[in-house]
């Protein structure tokens, strides 16, 4: 009995004197000396079976834990991502842990806590507006929490939403997959996961276009060619050239830097190749888009977002009719709501300017869109969209009418008809002249529309000869867009 007693009190001891430098550098820890615990942690780790030791794991785990929460400056330049370093810290005691289980319970505890320290460390970069960072921090929080078994599915959500707006669509797609299989009941679920495939196909639809001129301007080489060697004003050639490609001025100056009306036959093929596997993507891409809208509008009918989403998105690809249907239901739902006028407005706009459509269909629609935003304007007085849409859309006619105008006398040489156009033509750019002015008085100079509706005040001006008008915004203009030419 004696020996026995004797026996265990020497092994009392050797524990002790095992346990001992791990207390000292856990105070060390909580007494913030975290320089002095780093170096007697390193030393612990080169002992002789030490990184096989879960209970050494989470004292480095405990250790980068306290070091993110410290706010003494120098001790963030001690390690760079803290709670990574926790993190992998707690996996390794798990992995080390799982013969026996000795130490589940302070596993779990440990990653209880550190999810909750990542995803407030991913709300500091998401306040930041460091979205692709707030992602992977979300994520990683969530991936804790399924370690816990109790998958916090909001903190995904987040991911998902972070990845988004910080253009990381992939992970956001991702994402936003794992919570349809998971069937979070949250809307915006579908028409974020619309949204990243939409986006994946604008970031391809400039090298599309810039495609599409480059073939139209080699199939057209002896008409630019000529255009090249006869004009002398850059603005006068990228003028002609927007009109002979269809493409807009970014497109053109791609045009007049690289000359594709120079290309040789294979350099045109490769280029064809291209377009034809990029519009080919681009379709896929739609393809998907419409797929989770419409899954989300099974799952939840009423749900307005969704509404819009599937509306706009037939309004971006061209089916009007589409949109109509979809609009009209949303209206009837919701009478008051000014957003689905607009958008009602935005769709009929669409269809007056296709020109497949027969000229009093095109009529139609630009009535129906004059109407539409005049009942948005009419709900919310302060609707700038509204405002400057409806300007937008009689000032456009206005152009429209006289181009048509100029085509016709060119080949009739009839000034009495152009007369009569012209009288149409100021009254569109009149009637477009109040809802710009009021879209300028609703809006600051940083708003995003700021820039579009200087420019289309200042043209419709030098149109309607108000010269008075014109030098008011003068200055505005050239701070914006420099000297007018």
């Amino acid at each position: 009995m004696k020996n026995n007693l004797i026996y265990l009190l020497i092994l009392g001891l050797f524990l002790s004197s095992c346990a001992s430098p791990i207390r000292e550098v856990t105070r060390k820890i909580e007494d913030g000396n975290f320089a002095e615990a780093k170096e007697q942690l390193d030393q612990l780790f080169e002992e002789e079976g030490a990184k096989e030791d879960p209970e050494l794991w989470l004292l480095k785990a405990d250790y980068y834990m306290h070091l993110f929460e410290s706010e003494v400056p120098e001790h963030q330049e001690l390690a760079d991502d803290p709670l990574k370093k926790a993190y992998d810290a707690v996996n390794k005691a798990e992995e080390l842990d799982k013969e026996t289980n000795l130490h589940l319970l302070e596993i779990q505890q440990k990653r209880l806590v550190l999810s909750e320290l990542i995803f407030a460390d991913g709300l500091e970069y998401y306040e930041r507006q460091d979205f692709p960072k707030a992602s992977e921090k979300f994520h990683r929080s969530y991936l804790v929490t399924e370690q816990l078994e109790s998958p916090d599915t909001m903190t995904l959500f987040n991911a998902a939403l972070a990845a988004e707006q910080g253009g990381v669509y992939m992970d956001a797609q991702k994402y936003y997959k794992e919570l349809v299989d998971l069937e979070l009941d949250e809307p915006y679920i579908y028409l974020g996961l619309s949204n990243t495939y939409l986006y994946e196909r604008d970031n391809i639809a400039i090298d599309i276009e810039k495609q599409e001129a480059f073939i139209k301007a080699y199939d057209k080489k002896g008409r630019i060619d000529s255009i090249f060697e006869q004009v002398e004003s850059e603005r006068e050639i990228k003028s002609i050239l927007s009109y002979e490609l269809d493409a807009p001025s970014d497109i053109i100056d791609h045009v007049i830097e690289e000359e594709p009306h120079k290309f040789d036959e294979d350099k045109i093929n490769e280029i064809k190749s291209e377009y034809e596997t990029l519009s080919a993507k681009q379709d896929d891409l739609e393809e998907s888009a419409l797929k989770y809208l419409k899954m989300g509008r099974e799952r939840y009918p009423e749900d307005i977002d969704l509404v819009f989403g599937e509306a706009n998105f037939y309004l971006m690809t061209g089916r009007t009719e589409e949109a109509r249907e979809i609009l009209d239901y949303a209206i009837e739902r919701d009478p008051e709501n000014p957003s689905l006028h607009f958008a009602f407005g935005a769709n009929y706009e669409k269809m007056a300017e296709d020109e497949l459509l027969t000229e009093e269909e095109r009529e139609m629609a630009f009535e129906e869109a004059v109407k539409a935003y005049e009942r948005a304007i009419e709900i919310d007085d302060e609707y700038v969209d509204a405002y400057y849409n409806l300007g937008a859309l009689y000032f456009n006619e206005g152009i429209r009418i006289f181009e048509e105008a100029e085509e016709e006398l060119r080949e009739t040489r009839d000034f009495q008809q152009y007369q009569k156009a012209e009288e149409r033509i100021n009254e569109m750019w009149l009637k477009a002249q109040p809802y710009m002015e009021t879209a300028k008085e609703l809006i600051e100079p940083n708003h995003q529309m700021y820039r579009a509706i200087i420019t289309s005040l200042y043209q419709l001006y030098a149109r309607t000869d108000q010269e008075e008008k014109q030098e008011e915004i003068q200055d505005e203009y050239q701070e914006l867009f420099g000297e007018p030419e």
